[in-house]
């Protein structure tokens, strides 16, 4: 029996399916990339990290579908001195620059989608600069 979560690395705009359920995705593309969520569906959940910081002039964007929304925690931490956590209510993207609202390298969270469309989020988000939300 293999346990080992299937890895896929993202270098281009990507919208996900449900059979991606599961999935580690490593963000790899130093130019940004965009992350469509799938419909939703009680119990899909999607990992993230960022392998590649993405340029302050980019961003890397994960996004629901129209109905969907976001909710959840994350802590976005500076240089090893100071963290910040930003909380998100009734999202419908997680956009980061880079910079203030994180995607550097070591950036990881995870969704967890319920039945009624909601992605709740929890993770830690490298950032630079005076951290602001990620939450769009």
């Amino acid at each position: 029996m293999d346990n080992r979560i299937r890895v896929k690395t993202l270098t281009a705009n990507t919208t996900l399916g449900k059979n991606d359920s599961g999935s580690l995705f490593v963000l790899k593309n130093d130019d940004g990339v965009k992350v469509t969520l799938p419909t939703k569906g009680r119990g899909l959940f999607y990992d993230f990290v960022v392998g590649t910081s993405v340029t302050a002039s980019d961003k890397y964007e994960i996004e629901t579908q129209t109905a969907d929304k976001i909710r959840g925690v994350l802590v976005n931490s500076k240089d090893d001195t100071a963290s910040k956590s930003f909380v998100a209510t009734s999202s419908d993207e997680i956009d980061m620059n880079g910079s203030t609202t994180g995607g550097l390298i070591g950036t990881g969270f995870r969704l967890v989608c319920d039945n009624d469309g909601i992605w709740n989020v929890f993770g830690l988000n490298g950032s630079s600069g005076t951290e602001t939300t990620p939450f769009a």
